[in-house]
């Protein structure tokens, strides 16, 4: 069978979508867990706006109980948008990011291109953001396609048991009555022997917490209804206790490194970075004008639940207060400078940050402080200071770099036809600091020629940003193991990035599509480390 040069011509069906590109001169840098916990809140709520994806314009679902999203995304990824090593994240059975978006993506269920929009497909890939917005979305529409539960409001956390369910996978495989469900210790510590709605809402009422000891999530208590009343064929119900929790109009994440350490009674500035995750915006003058405070609590102390200035562990509540100097509207953020005085004694203290309206602390209506630790210890005597270390920023990435991810299609050692036509899919990410741009191109440098083209033109491609790169060839008209290697190059022809393989076995005799190893019918969670044993922060 001839290869046809139209196929040939359209044969790299890769786009890119290049918008809010990164900065492209430091190496891409994953976001850290406190602008994850903001975006959580944002899209939960549905305060993240365009372009983000949004909620379904038909469902009842305007917000998600933030906790509960934010127990989805633990669940999924531990919260990881990217590897220790700096690559987008990608399970086996191509779920992608911090939600595990799998439907639509190129690779899932043996479809190389996916069926959504390439640029919607790199932005779930490598945005942090429009990934949770994504699965926010996919989570309110999984709850207009199963049986009502009690009321309808999506606010009852309770409501969301079904939708749960469906997000990972709707039928038997997650039915509590399923016997591979032996329930064994916690659905925290063994996650496997509980269908996976039950790990998701045990982990709404035991969020994990951060090395610091800061809860990831506010706490809220979950009844699960009987397996009695779920059966085989799951039904609507009425839950026997609901919990609800909707969209605050004040809602924070506080965003701070740390602080260094100490001498008693010392001072240091501190920056901090404010996000506003509520529906109502912080002003800077007026009665409710906003500040920034903090208080100081022994490390025995919890900052986390309602204190007074009698509460055990409190050493100081109320320091260092300073206005904002602007307003800040919802999904906006502000940088604060606030100068932090050590207690008088050595040790080592709690200094939880809280924000302050008309005399009264977010803190005390539900909204979490967020604490890290300050060591306060003595100069040894005859020994200089030892200064602050300086701030580092992000190490330079290569110019140019391409990181192979994924094979979407035709894996190393998949077993063809002879002269079948195949459709070469490669994940790749752009992990240099310019977009790879015109008259770039993929070319052959070693192995069999499986057609008559050895290179194709590359795809414009942001930095920081995947690409699904599909070339389409022929396998050779003999049986036998083939192999050739590929390279990008740039306009001038010089080559980087990972080589990328061709490795194929023909068959006299094959009749059948590539093959390749069935994909569940279901999504398949990423498991993260222990959520209540291991620190994440």
């Amino acid at each position: 069978m001839r290869l046809s040069s139209t196929l040939l011509s359209l044969s790299l069906l890769a786009t890119v979508f290049a918008r809010r590109s990164p900065t492209p001169t430091l190496a891409c840098a994953p976001p850290d867990q406190q602008a994850v916990a903001a975006a959580f809140d944002l899209a939960a709520n549905g305060l993240l706006g365009t372009p983000w994806p949004q909620y379904p314009a038909p469902s009842p679902v305007r917000a998600i109980p933030p906790s509960l999203l934010k127990a989805v995304g633990w669940v999924e990824s531990g919260w990881r948008q990217f590897t220790p090593s700096g690559r987008p994240l990608l399970s086996f059975d191509f779920g992608y990011g911090i939600m595990q978006i799998t439907s639509g993506m190129a690779g899932a269920f043996a479809n190389p291109t996916g069926t959504l929009d390439p640029g919607v497909q790199t932005e779930i890939a490598s945005d942090y953001q429009y990934n949770i917005a994504f699965g926010a979305r996919a989570l309110a529409e999984k709850w207009d396609s199963v049986p009502k539960i009690g009321d309808g409001n999506p606010s009852v956390v309770e409501n969301w048991y079904y939708a749960l369910w469906a997000y990972n996978g709707w039928g038997w495989v997650n039915n509590p009555n399923n016997p591979r469900f032996q329930r064994r210790g916690t659905p925290a510590t063994f996650p496997a022997t509980y269908p996976y709605q039950e790990r998701v809402l045990y982990l709404v009422a035991h969020p994990p917490r951060d090395r610091y000891g800061n809860p990831l999530w506010g706490a809220v208590q979950v009844s699960l209804p009987p397996r009695s009343t779920i059966g085989s064929t799951p039904q609507r119900y009425i839950p026997t206790g609901t919990h609800h929790q909707t969209t605050p109009a004040l809602s924070a994440v506080y965003g701070i490194a740390g602080l260094s350490p100490s001498p008693p009674a010392g001072t240091q500035d501190a920056k901090i970075t404010l996000t506003n995750t509520g529906a109502s915006p912080w002003l800077a003058i007026g009665s409710n004008a906003m500040s920034v405070t903090y208080h100081v609590f022994t490390k025995q102390g919890d900052p986390w639940a309602s204190f007074s200035p009698f509460s055990a562990g409190v050493i100081a509540l109320g320091q260092g207060v300073t206005p904002l100097t602007a307003n800040v509207l919802p999904g906006e953020s502000a940088t604060v400078d606030v100068q932090v005085q050590a207690p008088t004694a050595e040790g080592t203290y709690l200094i939880a940050w809280d924000l302050q309206q008309a005399g009264a602390w977010l803190s005390q209506s539900g909204v979490l402080p967020r604490a890290v630790d300050l060591h306060v210890t003595k100069p040894v005597a005859g020994t200089a200071p030892t200064a602050t270390p300086p701030s580092t920023t992000a190490p330079l990435s290569p110019a140019k770099n391409a990181i192979f991810l994924s094979d979407t299609s035709v894996p190393d050692g998949t077993v063809v036809a002879v002269r079948q036509i195949l459709l070469k899919g490669w994940l790749l990410y752009n992990s240099g600091r310019v977009a790879w741009g015109q008259k770039w191109s993929i070319k052959q440098i070693s192995g069999k020629s499986f057609g008559a083209l050895d290179h194709f033109a590359l795809p414009p491609t942001a930095p920081c940003r995947t690409v699904n790169l599909l070339i389409a060839l022929r396998a050779p008209a003999r049986a036998g193991s083939y192999e050739s290697v590929w390279r990008l190059q740039d306009a001038r022809s010089h080559r980087f990035g990972d080589g990328l393989t061709i490795k194929i076995l023909v068959r006299s005799g094959v009749h059948a599509p590539p093959t390749r190893p069935t994909p569940l019918p279901t999504r398949t969670a990423i498991v993260p480390p222990t959520p209540t044993s291991t620190p994440v922060g």
